[in-house]
């Protein structure tokens, strides 16, 4: 199995270095760009529309992997598989009508950011269809969080519904926001990305994993264009993909494993901790401001950084080492109980206060320097 999934992620990579570049001519042609002006930091009108080329490499690499194993079960192709490999063809097909419901949904997203790229649209709009989208899933796809006993139709039901569409929704929207500076929402995607891998392939959730290689794969090539001085941005198209990606694959995860019962439901929640924290944090401040919540402004945590005197590239990187850590962390549940466990648990609190030091400076410093970090720190669709 593991030279399938080598052989999917070198897939996934390729495939997105190939098709960024025509996606970013496509979008310098039709005028899909990002102008600079008003809280942006970029001086050049910059090609959106990385989404589109996330997107196709995503969908080529799952369905023709899907469609592959398909034709090699059933005996239509001839395809010389380790034994390992061939045993999971059966799971493979049956999964594949699941698959195609959630690549649906994610085009159904794409498609929605795209219009946003294009028309500004209204964020009650984007909500709407992320939470539409999420309960297509829940319904014809039974894809829903898990973490209450019910019986069908009856009050944990109900909970576990609604507990899926806030989740998909809120995930979908923290890597929506985590676009706002070169690299970070793919870097983000695919630090966390990895973390979850590691707990997929030591729990044996092997569908799961598929997933996740090609999101990892795909956001770190994309970074090849997107990393600062980014000449390509995501795109709310792209950004809230990868964030519905990121967002129905945790939902699938099943994290509670009898061997490590302490603490092992909050895997989803440590992992993802830095991008939750971004979005509830400049949240919080908007809404304190009497602002709209969807109004764009430079509280981000990167944005702290930079305010701290760190370059954009530095500042992206510290975001990556700290989603890092978290992961690790998350990671580690898998491989303690007791007291370790606690102190993992007491560790990811130490990171976020940390977290939380380094953004009030942050804040301070820029007061005191008077205004916003200096044009060229780089910049997104995000908000």
């Amino acid at each position: 199995m593991i030279l399938a999934y080598v052989l999917t992620f070198l897939t996934a990579f390729l495939l997105t270095l190939a098709l960024t570049p025509l996606v970013r001519a496509g979008a310098r042609r039709t005028g899909l760009l990002d102008e600079p002006g008003g809280r942006k930091a970029h001086v050049v009108p910059t090609p959106l529309g990385g989404g589109l080329a996330v997107a196709a490499a995503a969908l080529l690499t799952l369905g023709g992997g899907t469609l592959a194993a398909i034709a090699a079960r059933r005996g239509w192709v001839q395809i010389p598989l380790p034994s390992d490999a061939r045993v999971q063809l059966g799971g493979i097909e049956a999964q594949a009508p699941r698959l195609l419901l959630i690549l649906a949904g994610g085009v159904i997203v794409l498609a929605l950011g795209l219009l946003d790229d294009i028309r500004d649209l209204r964020p009650r709009w984007k909500l709407a269809g992320q939470l539409a989208v999420a309960l297509v899933l829940v319904v014809a796809g039974d894809i829903r969080l898990s973490l209450f006993t019910e019986e069908e139709g009856g009050i944990g039901y109900a909970v576990s519904v609604v507990a899926t569409l806030l989740w998909i929704a809120g995930v979908t929207n923290a890597f929506n926001l985590l676009d706002h500076l070169d690299g970070i929402c793919a870097g983000v995607a695919a630090v966390s990305g990895m973390a979850f891998l590691a707990v997929a392939l030591q729990t044996g959730q092997l569908f799961i994993a598929a997933l996740l290689v090609v999101l990892v794969a795909s956001c770190a090539a994309f970074l090849v264009y997107n990393f600062h001085p980014a000449s390509i941005f995501l795109g709310d198209a792209g950004s809230q993909l990868i964030g519905y990606l990121m967002a129905v694959t945790t939902v699938l995860f099943t994290f509670f494993q009898p061997p490590y019962p302490m603490f092992s439901y909050l895997v989803p929640v440590i992992v993802l901790a830095v991008p939750f924290y971004d979005m509830l944090r400049v949240v919080g401040i908007r809404v304190a401001e009497g602002r709209s919540p969807f109004q764009g402004d430079r509280n981000h945590l990167s944005h702290r950084f930079l305010g701290l005197g760190f370059g954009v590239r530095q500042s992206a990187g510290l975001v990556y080492l700290l989603t890092a850590a978290t992961g690790l962390a998350a990671v580690l549940l898998y491989h303690v109980t007791g007291l370790p466990a606690v102190l993992v648990v007491a560790l990811v609190v130490v990171i976020l206060v940390l977290i939380g030091i380094l953004d009030s400076r942050g804040r301070g410093d820029r007061r005191e320097r008077g205004g916003p970090p200096a044009p060229g720190s780089g910049a997104a669709c995000g908000v």
